[in-house]
Protein backbone atom coordinates (compact mmCIF):
# COMPACT_ATOMS: atom_id res chain seq x y z
CA UNK A 1 0.00 0.00 0.00
CA UNK A 2 2.63 2.51 0.66
CA UNK A 3 4.58 1.95 -2.63
CA UNK A 4 1.39 2.45 -4.08
CA UNK A 5 0.83 5.86 -2.75
CA UNK A 6 3.96 7.06 -3.80
CA UNK A 7 3.21 5.70 -7.11
CA UNK A 8 0.48 7.63 -7.51
CA UNK A 9 1.79 11.07 -5.76
CA UNK A 10 4.46 10.70 -8.67
CA UNK A 11 4.63 12.96 -11.49
CA UNK A 12 2.62 12.34 -14.07
CA UNK A 13 3.96 10.48 -17.19
CA UNK A 14 2.41 10.58 -20.56
CA UNK A 15 3.95 6.99 -21.36
CA UNK A 16 2.85 5.95 -18.17
CA UNK A 17 -0.59 7.32 -18.98
CA UNK A 18 -0.39 5.07 -22.08
CA UNK A 19 0.42 2.39 -21.01
CA UNK A 20 -2.70 2.30 -18.00
CA UNK A 21 -5.18 2.54 -20.76
CA UNK A 22 -6.01 -0.83 -21.42
CA UNK A 23 -7.33 -0.32 -24.88
CA UNK A 24 -3.26 0.89 -25.14
CA UNK A 25 -1.08 -1.86 -24.09
CA UNK A 26 -0.41 -4.07 -26.76
CA UNK A 27 0.71 -0.55 -28.96
CA UNK A 28 2.57 0.63 -26.21
CA UNK A 29 4.86 -2.63 -25.68
CA UNK A 30 4.92 -3.45 -29.33
CA UNK A 31 5.77 -0.18 -31.36
CA UNK A 32 7.77 1.53 -28.78
CA UNK A 33 9.98 3.40 -32.07
CA UNK A 34 7.12 4.13 -33.81
CA UNK A 35 5.48 5.75 -30.99
CA UNK A 36 8.66 7.87 -29.37
CA UNK A 37 9.02 8.85 -33.56
CA UNK A 38 5.73 10.38 -33.77
CA UNK A 39 6.09 11.77 -30.29
CA UNK A 40 9.31 13.95 -30.49
CA UNK A 41 9.74 14.75 -34.12
CA UNK A 42 6.52 16.72 -34.94
CA UNK A 43 6.46 18.13 -31.34
CA UNK A 44 10.26 19.52 -31.55
CA UNK A 45 8.36 23.36 -31.29
CA UNK A 46 5.58 22.63 -28.54
CA UNK A 47 8.38 19.75 -26.50
CA UNK A 48 10.42 23.27 -26.18
CA UNK A 49 7.79 25.82 -25.10
CA UNK A 50 6.92 23.09 -22.40
CA UNK A 51 10.36 21.83 -21.45
CA UNK A 52 11.85 25.35 -21.01
CA UNK A 53 12.33 25.68 -17.19
CA UNK A 54 11.85 28.95 -15.82
CA UNK A 55 14.76 28.74 -13.54
CA UNK A 56 17.65 30.76 -15.93
CA UNK A 57 20.32 28.41 -14.20
CA UNK A 58 18.85 25.47 -16.24
CA UNK A 59 19.40 25.36 -19.81
CA UNK A 60 17.44 22.45 -22.02
CA UNK A 61 19.15 20.20 -23.91
CA UNK A 62 17.82 21.21 -27.41
CA UNK A 63 18.94 24.05 -26.73
CA UNK A 64 21.42 24.25 -29.65
CA UNK A 65 18.64 23.32 -32.53
CA UNK A 66 17.81 27.31 -31.78
CA UNK A 67 20.53 28.34 -34.43
CA UNK A 68 18.69 25.69 -36.79
CA UNK A 69 15.45 27.43 -36.90
CA UNK A 70 16.89 30.69 -37.23
CA UNK A 71 18.28 30.56 -40.75
CA UNK A 72 14.76 29.14 -42.17
CA UNK A 73 13.60 32.64 -40.64
CA UNK A 74 16.13 34.66 -42.56
CA UNK A 75 15.73 32.83 -46.17
CA UNK A 76 11.99 32.92 -45.85
CA UNK A 77 12.35 37.06 -45.47
CA UNK A 78 15.19 36.68 -48.12
CA UNK A 79 12.38 35.24 -50.56
CA UNK A 80 10.01 38.60 -50.27
CA UNK A 81 13.22 40.54 -51.09
CA UNK A 82 13.70 38.09 -54.78
CA UNK A 83 9.66 39.11 -55.79
CA UNK A 84 10.01 40.71 -59.61
CA UNK A 85 10.91 44.26 -60.20
CA UNK A 86 7.42 45.30 -60.95
CA UNK A 87 5.71 44.10 -57.59
CA UNK A 88 7.08 47.09 -56.03
CA UNK A 89 6.24 50.80 -56.39
CA UNK A 90 8.81 52.41 -58.56
CA UNK A 91 9.80 55.60 -56.64
CA UNK A 92 10.27 58.98 -58.01
CA UNK A 93 13.74 59.61 -58.42
CA UNK A 94 12.81 63.62 -59.00
CA UNK A 95 13.27 65.98 -55.71
CA UNK A 96 9.29 66.71 -56.08
CA UNK A 97 9.09 67.61 -52.39
CA UNK A 98 11.98 70.43 -53.18
CA UNK A 99 10.59 73.73 -53.27
CA UNK A 100 12.74 75.28 -55.90
CA UNK A 101 11.72 72.33 -57.82
CA UNK A 102 8.62 73.15 -57.67
CA UNK A 103 8.78 76.12 -59.05
CA UNK A 104 10.77 75.28 -61.52
CA UNK A 105 7.93 73.20 -62.63
CA UNK A 106 5.16 75.98 -61.92
CA UNK A 107 7.63 78.30 -64.19
CA UNK A 108 7.70 75.63 -67.55
CA UNK A 109 3.70 74.84 -67.08
CA UNK A 110 2.96 78.77 -67.30
CA UNK A 111 5.11 79.68 -69.65
CA UNK A 112 3.77 76.31 -71.89
CA UNK A 113 0.21 77.06 -71.43
CA UNK A 114 0.68 81.33 -72.21
CA UNK A 115 2.51 80.33 -75.24
CA UNK A 116 0.19 78.11 -76.42
CA UNK A 117 -2.98 80.34 -75.62
CA UNK A 118 -4.35 79.10 -72.81
CA UNK A 119 -7.84 80.72 -72.41
CA UNK A 120 -8.00 80.44 -68.62
CA UNK A 121 -6.95 82.76 -66.01
CA UNK A 122 -3.29 81.76 -65.39
CA UNK A 123 -0.17 82.73 -62.72
CA UNK A 124 2.59 81.57 -60.28
CA UNK A 125 0.05 82.10 -57.55
CA UNK A 126 -2.76 80.23 -58.53
CA UNK A 127 -0.48 77.01 -59.35
CA UNK A 128 1.16 76.80 -55.73
CA UNK A 129 -1.94 75.63 -54.74
CA UNK A 130 -4.59 75.09 -57.52
CA UNK A 131 -8.29 74.46 -56.82
CA UNK A 132 -9.66 71.03 -58.55
CA UNK A 133 -11.09 72.87 -61.24
CA UNK A 134 -8.20 74.89 -61.92
CA UNK A 135 -6.42 71.89 -62.38
CA UNK A 136 -8.81 69.70 -64.49
CA UNK A 137 -9.12 72.77 -67.07
CA UNK A 138 -5.40 72.45 -67.50
CA UNK A 139 -5.05 68.53 -67.98
CA UNK A 140 -8.03 68.74 -70.50
CA UNK A 141 -6.29 71.77 -72.69
CA UNK A 142 -3.29 69.10 -72.15
CA UNK A 143 -4.72 66.24 -73.59
CA UNK A 144 -6.76 68.21 -75.89
CA UNK A 145 -3.65 69.48 -77.59
CA UNK A 146 -3.20 64.74 -78.59
CA UNK A 147 -6.90 64.30 -78.69
CA UNK A 148 -9.50 66.58 -79.07
CA UNK A 149 -12.32 64.03 -77.37
CA UNK A 150 -10.59 63.90 -74.03
CA UNK A 151 -12.66 64.74 -71.28
CA UNK A 152 -15.69 64.60 -73.37
CA UNK A 153 -17.78 62.98 -70.64
CA UNK A 154 -17.61 59.31 -71.93
CA UNK A 155 -15.32 58.37 -68.91
CA UNK A 156 -14.74 59.48 -65.24
CA UNK A 157 -12.31 62.14 -65.19
CA UNK A 158 -9.67 60.21 -63.00
CA UNK A 159 -9.89 57.17 -64.63
CA UNK A 160 -9.52 59.10 -68.29
CA UNK A 161 -6.12 60.45 -67.08
CA UNK A 162 -5.20 57.72 -65.17
CA UNK A 163 -5.19 56.21 -68.63
CA UNK A 164 -3.91 58.47 -70.42
CA UNK A 165 -0.43 58.72 -68.73
CA UNK A 166 -0.33 55.19 -68.47
CA UNK A 167 -0.90 55.22 -72.25
CA UNK A 168 1.40 57.99 -72.97
CA UNK A 169 4.41 56.20 -71.09
CA UNK A 170 4.84 58.02 -67.95
CA UNK A 171 6.82 55.37 -65.95
CA UNK A 172 4.88 56.31 -62.60
CA UNK A 173 1.38 55.76 -61.23
CA UNK A 174 -0.93 58.49 -61.35
CA UNK A 175 -3.32 57.75 -58.38
CA UNK A 176 -7.28 58.55 -58.68
CA UNK A 177 -7.38 59.13 -55.38
CA UNK A 178 -4.66 61.99 -55.82
CA UNK A 179 -6.54 62.97 -58.81
CA UNK A 180 -9.65 63.87 -56.54
CA UNK A 181 -8.02 65.45 -54.47
CA UNK A 182 -5.44 67.31 -56.93
CA UNK A 183 -4.57 70.89 -55.08
CA UNK A 184 -3.62 69.57 -51.92
CA UNK A 185 -0.25 69.83 -50.67
CA UNK A 186 -0.27 66.02 -49.81
CA UNK A 187 -0.56 64.90 -53.64
CA UNK A 188 -0.68 68.59 -55.78
CA UNK A 189 3.98 67.92 -55.93
CA UNK A 190 3.24 64.53 -57.33
CA UNK A 191 1.33 65.82 -60.03
CA UNK A 192 2.75 68.75 -60.73
CA UNK A 193 5.63 66.61 -61.67
CA UNK A 194 3.68 64.66 -63.87
CA UNK A 195 2.23 67.98 -65.88
CA UNK A 196 5.90 69.14 -66.20
CA UNK A 197 6.41 65.82 -67.69
CA UNK A 198 3.81 65.90 -69.74
CA UNK A 199 4.43 69.21 -71.18
CA UNK A 200 8.04 68.37 -72.33
CA UNK A 201 6.14 65.09 -74.04
CA UNK A 202 4.35 67.89 -75.98
CA UNK A 203 7.13 69.89 -76.66
CA UNK A 204 8.98 66.98 -78.40
CA UNK A 205 6.09 65.93 -80.44
CA UNK A 206 5.70 69.36 -81.79
CA UNK A 207 9.48 69.52 -82.88
CA UNK A 208 8.96 66.20 -84.75
CA UNK A 209 5.43 67.93 -86.45
CA UNK A 210 8.02 70.45 -87.87
CA UNK A 211 7.69 70.93 -91.21
CA UNK A 212 10.74 68.30 -92.69
CA UNK A 213 11.17 70.21 -96.17
CA UNK A 214 13.11 73.56 -95.42
CA UNK A 215 13.58 75.34 -98.07
CA UNK A 216 17.59 75.89 -97.54
CA UNK A 217 18.36 77.31 -100.68
CA UNK A 218 19.49 81.20 -100.24
CA UNK A 219 20.58 81.96 -103.18
CA UNK A 220 20.93 85.33 -104.18
CA UNK A 221 20.25 86.35 -100.81
CA UNK A 222 21.51 89.62 -99.77
CA UNK A 223 22.36 89.29 -96.42
CA UNK A 224 19.50 91.46 -95.06
CA UNK A 225 16.14 90.42 -93.08
CA UNK A 226 16.22 87.25 -95.09
CA UNK A 227 19.06 86.20 -94.19
CA UNK A 228 18.23 86.55 -90.45
CA UNK A 229 15.02 84.30 -91.08
CA UNK A 230 16.98 81.45 -92.77
CA UNK A 231 19.44 81.13 -89.93
CA UNK A 232 16.48 81.07 -87.64
CA UNK A 233 15.16 78.38 -89.74
CA UNK A 234 18.24 76.36 -89.52
CA UNK A 235 18.63 76.30 -85.65
CA UNK A 236 15.04 74.90 -85.30
CA UNK A 237 16.15 72.74 -88.13
CA UNK A 238 19.12 72.02 -86.31
CA UNK A 239 17.66 70.75 -83.02
CA UNK A 240 14.92 68.41 -84.90
CA UNK A 241 17.73 66.85 -86.71
CA UNK A 242 19.81 66.14 -83.71
CA UNK A 243 16.70 64.83 -82.00
CA UNK A 244 16.20 62.45 -84.53
CA UNK A 245 19.86 61.19 -85.06
CA UNK A 246 20.14 60.81 -81.23
CA UNK A 247 16.87 59.17 -80.76
CA UNK A 248 17.69 56.78 -84.07
CA UNK A 249 21.36 55.85 -83.33
CA UNK A 250 20.57 55.03 -79.89
CA UNK A 251 17.94 52.58 -81.06
CA UNK A 252 20.95 51.27 -83.71
CA UNK A 253 23.29 50.75 -80.63
CA UNK A 254 20.57 48.99 -78.20
CA UNK A 255 20.05 46.70 -81.47
CA UNK A 256 23.71 46.54 -82.16
CA UNK A 257 23.08 47.69 -85.61
CA UNK A 258 26.46 48.81 -86.27
CA UNK A 259 25.75 49.74 -89.82
CA UNK A 260 22.49 51.59 -89.26
CA UNK A 261 24.85 53.34 -86.46
CA UNK A 262 27.33 54.14 -88.69
CA UNK A 263 25.14 55.20 -92.01
CA UNK A 264 23.27 57.30 -89.35
CA UNK A 265 26.58 59.32 -87.76
CA UNK A 266 27.53 59.77 -91.70
CA UNK A 267 24.69 61.14 -92.65
CA UNK A 268 24.44 63.53 -89.96
CA UNK A 269 28.24 64.23 -90.17
CA UNK A 270 27.17 65.49 -94.37
CA UNK A 271 23.82 67.50 -92.90
CA UNK A 272 26.47 69.57 -90.88
CA UNK A 273 28.74 70.42 -93.54
CA UNK A 274 25.31 71.44 -95.30
CA UNK A 275 24.28 72.91 -92.83
CA UNK A 276 28.17 74.99 -92.17
CA UNK A 277 27.90 76.23 -95.90
CA UNK A 278 24.70 77.41 -95.77
CA UNK A 279 26.02 79.64 -92.36
CA UNK A 280 29.01 80.35 -94.01
CA UNK A 281 27.24 82.08 -97.25
CA UNK A 282 25.28 84.13 -94.64
CA UNK A 283 28.06 85.05 -92.71
CA UNK A 284 29.89 86.41 -96.27
CA UNK A 285 26.52 88.01 -96.94
CA UNK A 286 26.47 89.90 -93.29
CA UNK A 287 30.09 90.45 -93.93
CA UNK A 288 29.86 92.53 -96.95
CA UNK A 289 27.17 94.31 -95.36
CA UNK A 290 29.23 95.10 -92.59
CA UNK A 291 31.86 96.13 -94.95
CA UNK A 292 29.56 98.88 -96.73
CA UNK A 293 28.49 100.11 -93.60
CA UNK A 294 31.85 100.43 -92.29
CA UNK A 295 32.87 102.50 -94.75
CA UNK A 296 29.80 104.39 -94.91
CA UNK A 297 31.10 105.55 -91.45
CA UNK A 298 34.57 106.01 -92.67
CA UNK A 299 32.81 108.82 -95.12
CA UNK A 300 31.33 110.45 -92.27
CA UNK A 301 34.08 110.52 -90.41
CA UNK A 302 36.04 112.62 -92.78
CA UNK A 303 33.13 115.02 -92.86
CA UNK A 304 33.45 115.21 -89.15
CA UNK A 305 37.48 116.31 -89.68
CA UNK A 306 35.87 119.06 -91.90
CA UNK A 307 33.61 120.34 -89.19
CA UNK A 308 34.83 123.16 -87.65
CA UNK A 309 35.27 125.16 -90.99
CA UNK A 310 32.25 124.57 -91.94
CA UNK A 311 30.95 125.78 -88.79
CA UNK A 312 33.64 128.97 -89.17
CA UNK A 313 31.75 129.34 -92.74
CA UNK A 314 28.07 129.00 -91.13
CA UNK A 315 29.05 131.86 -88.94
CA UNK A 316 30.56 134.19 -91.20
CA UNK A 317 27.79 133.65 -93.63
CA UNK A 318 25.50 134.58 -90.68
CA UNK A 319 26.84 137.78 -90.24
CA UNK A 320 26.89 138.45 -93.54
CA UNK A 321 22.83 137.71 -93.20
CA UNK A 322 22.84 140.05 -90.87
CA UNK A 323 24.39 143.12 -92.56
CA UNK A 324 22.19 142.29 -95.24
CA UNK A 325 19.11 142.81 -93.51
CA UNK A 326 20.28 146.19 -91.89
CA UNK A 327 21.05 147.13 -95.31
CA UNK A 328 17.43 146.48 -96.29
CA UNK A 329 16.48 147.97 -93.79
CA UNK A 330 18.39 151.33 -94.50
CA UNK A 331 17.25 151.08 -97.82
CA UNK A 332 13.92 150.82 -97.28
CA UNK A 333 13.98 153.88 -94.80
CA UNK A 334 15.87 155.94 -97.76
CA UNK A 335 13.12 154.77 -100.01
CA UNK A 336 10.25 156.16 -97.87
CA UNK A 337 11.77 159.16 -97.30
CA UNK A 338 11.98 159.28 -101.30
CA UNK A 339 8.38 158.73 -101.88
CA UNK A 340 7.97 161.26 -99.37
CA UNK A 341 9.85 164.06 -101.36
CA UNK A 342 8.13 162.88 -104.49
CA UNK A 343 4.63 163.51 -102.67
CA UNK A 344 5.64 166.83 -101.93
CA UNK A 345 6.98 167.89 -105.35
CA UNK A 346 3.91 167.11 -106.88
CA UNK A 347 1.68 168.60 -104.23
CA UNK A 348 4.30 172.06 -104.62
CA UNK A 349 3.26 171.64 -109.07
CA UNK A 350 -0.64 171.21 -108.31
Amino acid sequence: MPSTRRTTLGPVSTNRRVTMCPSAIDSATKKPKSRTRKSMAPRVNSGESHLNPKSPGIKPRNTPSKPRITPSKHKSGGRKSLAPPHMATKADPRPISDRSYRESCIDALVNFLTSHEYDHPISHKSLRCPSGKDFNQIVTFLFRMIDPAFNDGHMKFEDEVSQWFKSLGYPFTVSKTALVAAGSPATWPTLLAALTWLIEKLSCNEMDLVDEDFSMDRDGNDGGEDALNSVEDLIVKGDRDFFNYVAESYEAFLSADDARYDALEEEWVLQLEKDSLIIEKEIEGITDKNAAIVEEIDSLGHRVEDLPGLEKKREDIASELEKFHELVQRLNEHKAKLNEQVRERKAELD
